[in-house]
């Protein structure tokens, strides 16, 4: 249910369309408010499951309102409160401006919010419903703590924009093309030298880069009437907790791909900028200890009317109320039932973590 974007070719389409209002009222939608005379719309897209939602209005206004549950975003006392991955937010309507987003940058002296969509409605695709969009909150700091996660952010982006993953050896084998014809984003596995970004610092540069690649591979897919071309791809990196030697994102990520449903992502991974490494459980919790903190998770998710089963420990990641823990779409649950976070409050954790790590602030 979870996920990074509703499909920016949908929003695109509303906000375009010359019967705004109608267009709207035919739309999958859940949530009509009226809120001093104007009317909202809670706009979904054409799917049972929900990434990210908009706030539309009569005054032909958008507001992004972020990865949410729709059954937890809702109008109460002047504010929209939504659900981001294990956080309840809430802002003032009055608040938010035409196109803008829900879930602010909480650390702004520290990251720059960078954006870039691609089109939505060109002819090499027969869909409309295609779309692309990267929203990252980059660092912009200088200092060897913070090109270490520049740099995993980066690699993070182009493992995920890459379509040698997906369909490199299907391309190749079914379209009996010599290599030397293919375009240069496709040959991004066999020669990834000249695919390294040489400036990292400009996050803006950085984004406006993947989606270049990105496009190339799907324009060259499509032409190839390659069976299955990614319809769309969302991803969302955001800090959610930030401490003098912690740093936590939040990812939210999602494509689609034709078949019986796209696939949200959604998990939380802390990094420790002094020692300038992602924090696993191995590294957070005492080895010993490991398999206590499982079975207290287990308990936690019982309560809840959840088992774990045969999954192994989700990676913990710290948050300002506690150490998080993250499943995906199919691990505890049906797909409908979406992505599930358990926290656990820090203080029933501490003697199992190294003494180190003891605060974890």
């Amino acid at each position: 249910m979870l996920g990074i974007w509703m499909l920016f070719a949908t929003s695109l389409y509303a906000q375009n369309y010359a019967g705004f209002i109608d267009e709207l009222r035919t739309a999958t939608t859940d949530s009509l408010m009226n809120i001093d005379g104007v009317e909202y719309f809670l706009l979904y897209e054409n799917y049972e499951d929900v990434h990210f939602l908009s706030l539309l209005n009569d005054r032909r206004e958008r507001f992004i309102i972020g990865p949410a549950i729709p059954a937890d975003t809702i109008y109460q006392n002047g504010d929209i409160c939504a659900r981001l991955g294990c956080e309840y937010l809430r802002r003032p309507l009055t608040s938010l401006k035409h196109d803008s987003m829900f879930v602010e940058n909480k650390y702004p002296s520290l990251f720059e919010r960078c954006e870039t969509v691609s089109p939505c409605n060109f002819k090499a695709l027969d869909s409309n419903n295609f779309g692309f969009k990267i929203l990252v909150d980059y660092p912009c700091q200088t200092g060897t703590q913070w090109d270490f996660l520049r740099n995993w952010i980066v690699n993070y982006v182009d493992s995920f924009t890459n379509m040698d993953s997906f369909y490199y050896e299907d391309v190749y084998l079914s379209s009996n093309i010599d290599e030397t014809t293919l375009p240069s984003a496709v040959l991004h596995r066999t020669h990834p030298e000249a695919f390294n970004l040489k400036d990292l610092s400009d996050g803006q540069t950085v984004v406006e880069y993947y989606r270049d690649m990105y496009m190339r591979q799907v324009y060259y897919l499509k032409n190839l009437d390659f069976y299955f071309p990614l319809n769309y791809l969302r991803i969302f990196i955001t800090p959610r907790y930030l401490s003098e030697r912690y740093v936590t994102l939040f990812i939210s990520t999602n494509f689609y791909a034709y078949g019986a449903h796209d696939l949200p992502l959604e998990r939380y991974i802390t990094f420790d900028l002094k020692k300038q490494q992602r924090v696993t459980n191995e590294l957070l919790f005492n080895s010993k200890d490991i398999i206590k903190v499982k079975e207290l998770l287990k308990q936690v998710m019982r309560e809840s009317g959840h088992d774990m089963g045969d999954n192994p420990l989700p990676e913990a990641a710290i948050m300002e109320n506690g150490i998080v823990f993250s499943f995906q779409p199919y691990q505890i649950g049906s797909y409908d039932e979406g992505i599930f976070h358990y926290i656990i409050p820090r203080d029933l954790l501490q003697t199992f973590v190294p003494k180190d790590r003891r605060g974890m602030r």
